[in-house]
């Protein structure tokens, strides 16, 4: 996915006191201001919308940035991430999927560590059981305690809700006319600021 910001420079012209090639990079400058808004956005979405976001989902999105040859910025979601997110951005189906518990050791992107629970059931501390409607379920053992605690659930098919709506939060700062109109004319100031002696 990716989102493209077009700055046609004559628009820039007609609204100011500037020359072509002014304009022009005023309208890079402009297309590039919005397209950070828009990433930073976005990234703001997933901090409120994702439960605990990890740095791997902050990260998501990559800036292409409007260059004087290319006056296009761009917003694109990162490949690896797109596949990773895809039942966060577009809901949907999982086949056969295993869901960490409370219990579940997680590491610093919020998974279980590679084959952990293939060890915590060799190392006879946790076994599975599966329940009657299919539902295998992972429960640790506690000798000390006498007690056992759910670490993981396996589902034959985990049904997921859309959590983020990237169009909505793209529409929400591409057509904020008065954000917009900010970064337009700090383009101009900029570009007019750095061309007097």
């Amino acid at each position: 996915m990716a989102i493209e910001i077009k700055a046609d420079f004559r628009d820039f012209v007609a609204g100011a006191d500037l020359t072509t090639a002014r304009a022009r990079k005023a309208a890079t400058l402009a297309a590039n201001l919005v397209a950070e808004d828009i990433r930073s956005h976005l990234v703001q979405t997933f901090r409120d919308d994702i439960h605990e976001p990890v740095r791997f989902t902050l990260s998501a999105f990559t800036l292409f940035k409007a260059r004087s040859y290319d006056r296009a910025a761009a917003v694109a979601l990162k490949s690896k991430q797109a596949e990773y997110l895809d039942p966060v951005l577009h809901g949907g189906e999982r086949m056969d999927k295993v869901v960490p518990a409370r219990a579940a050791k997680l590491n610093r992107h919020g998974n279980m560590p590679r084959n952990y629970l293939r060890r915590m059931v060799a190392q006879d501390k946790a076994f599975w059981v599966t329940q009657d409607d299919g539902t295998s379920v992972m429960f640790r053992r506690d000798r000390r305690h006498d007690t056992m605690t759910a670490m993981a659930f396996r589902v034959k098919r985990a049904r997921w809700r859309q959590q983020v709506d990237l169009d909505g939060a793209v529409k929400e700062v591409a057509y904020n006319r008065r954000l917009v109109g900010r970064r337009v004319a700090q383009a101009w100031s900029s570009v007019d600021g750095s061309t007097k002696s």
